[in-house]
């Protein structure tokens, strides 16, 4: 792929930086969020570009050498640094801004939650922090801009705002704590309006819970590539398909409530043995890693038989067995009649290139066959403030509220509710963040 401007390089749709390396940042490596457990491999983040090289460790030697290289490398930095250093994907973009803002010593107050924003004369001139033990006024000449990451775990208007009722309690964020919404209420409380009308007001991913030990709460999952590969299926609790499984995230889970009724918002995720060991199955990673303390734990369920299979799921084996048994027929020949999946050059590409005729689909014809359960889970909101083409935050009557502008999750999503690919949301947060310090500065 061709190499783009600072460094980044366009792979299909998505653009992604090379590796940062955390020691650039110095002591300020420890103020960086650590990166979601469950999508790392031994604590690594491994870059886009090196997935499938994972997978091919010992198919190939070029895979070898370089996972085997990867895998050096983080395990000296674990033993020297106590965390990873290698940085990649949006990781490596976000270290990459925090280095510019650490070396030109522009300073940044932790751990000061503003408490409400200050309007004067129609304009917004400051906010009113809690910094220290105390209440502090800080006032702004060219603007405020909020950006605090959208509101997943504010309970109230994640309900409010479900597109479909049997969605309005469901809470399984990847998000970080501490996205409770206070940017949208602060805003609101000086005239900005949020926007309602979207098509999705999250952005919905199927997501699996994978139990801990002494009591600690269950790790979220997000299922990016098991359910791309050949050899998986996901069905309902009545054992049928109801979408896609390569569906983009919200299309595959309000697919997925709308299939249950009034029933729980859960499906299966379901491969044979070959594919569970060749891709793995949620956490439960590829050979040669072992997969015993994940049945054990209960998180993968496993049946020699599709009939077994189902009674361990508790749905009825008949239909179930019935659903693969159609599904098999048109994936032998490389075609899925009801949901077309695989079809697309993008869908191709997320499957695997040994697989003929079609890399998305072959039959489930190998057990033991192995599943885990599916919830909708989601990666943040995108439900924001309404903005103008300068990220200047509106009322409800469209008018501008001068010295307000917004960014990142605060701002409601281009899309429309709809989440097109990964860097969706982090992608326009620099692009308005940009757009907002620009028109600040007087330059846009």
């Amino acid at each position: 792929a061709p190499a783009c401007r600072g460094g980044a390089r366009a792979s299909g749709r998505c653009i992604s930086l090379p590796v940062f390396d955390g020691r650039e940042l110095g002591p300020n490596r420890k103020r960086l969020a650590p990166p979601l457990q469950t999508m790392t491999f031994m604590g690594m983040m491994v870059p886009v570009r090196d997935v499938l090289h994972f997978f091919n460790f010992w198919r190939s030697r070029v895979s070898f050498n370089i996972v085997t290289k990867l895998l050096t490398r983080h395990a000296v930095d674990m033993v020297r640094y106590r965390q990873p250093m290698q940085l990649s994907n949006g990781a490596a973009l976000v270290s990459r801004m925090a280095k510019s803002v650490f070396d030109q010593g522009i300073p940044i107050w932790y751990d000061a939650p503003a408490q409400r924003l200050l309007k004067e004369g129609g304009r917004v001139v400051g906010a009113e922090l809690s910094h220290n033990g105390r209440l502090v006024v800080v006032r702004a000449r060219k603007g405020v801009v909020v950006a605090t990451g959208g509101y997943p775990f504010d309970a109230k208007r994640r309900a409010e705002m479900a597109p479909i009722a049997n969605l309005a309690t469901e809470v399984y964020t990847a998000a970080k704590p501490g996205m409770t919404g206070d940017g949208l209420r602060m805003a609101e409380e000086v005239g900005g309006a949020v926007e309602r009308g979207l098509f999705n007001n999250l952005s919905w991913w199927p997501i699996s819970l994978v139990p801990q030990s002494r009591g600690r709460a269950p790790l979220v999952f997000p299922h990016f590539v098991d359910r791309a590969k050949p050899g998986f299926i996901m069905v309902n609790a009545s054992g049928r398909r109801f979408a896609r499984e390569t569906a983009i995230g919200n299309d595959l889970i309000r697919s997925l409530a709308e299939s249950v009724g009034n029933g729980p918002v859960e499906a299966w995720l379901i491969g044979d043995h070959a594919a569970v060991r060749k891709f793995g199955l949620g956490m439960a990673r590829p050979a040669p890693l072992p997969i015993g303390k994940h049945l054990r734990s209960g998180y993968v369920k496993r049946g020699e038989t599709i009939a077994a299979l189902a009674q361990e799921l508790g749905i009825e084996a008949a239909e179930l067995e019935k659903t693969v048994a159609d599904f098999n027929a048109g994936a032998a020949r490389g075609e899925d009649p009801e949901f077309h999946r695989g079809e697309s050059a993008l869908e191709k590409r997320g499957g695997d290139p040994d697989c003929k005729p079609n890399p998305c689909l072959r039959p489930l014809d190998r057990g033991p066959y192995y599943a885990v359960r599916i919830l909708p889970g989601d990666f943040s909101t995108l439900a924001g403030l309404r903005c103008d083409g300068a990220a200047r935050v509106l009322d409800a009557k469209g008018e501008i509220i001068e010295g307000l502008y917004a960014a990142g999750n605060d701002l409601a999503t281009m899309g429309g509710g709809h989440s097109s690919a990964g860097g969706f949301t982090l992608g326009p947060a620099v692009t308005f963040g940009f757009v907002a310090g620009q028109h600040m500065a007087g330059t846009l």
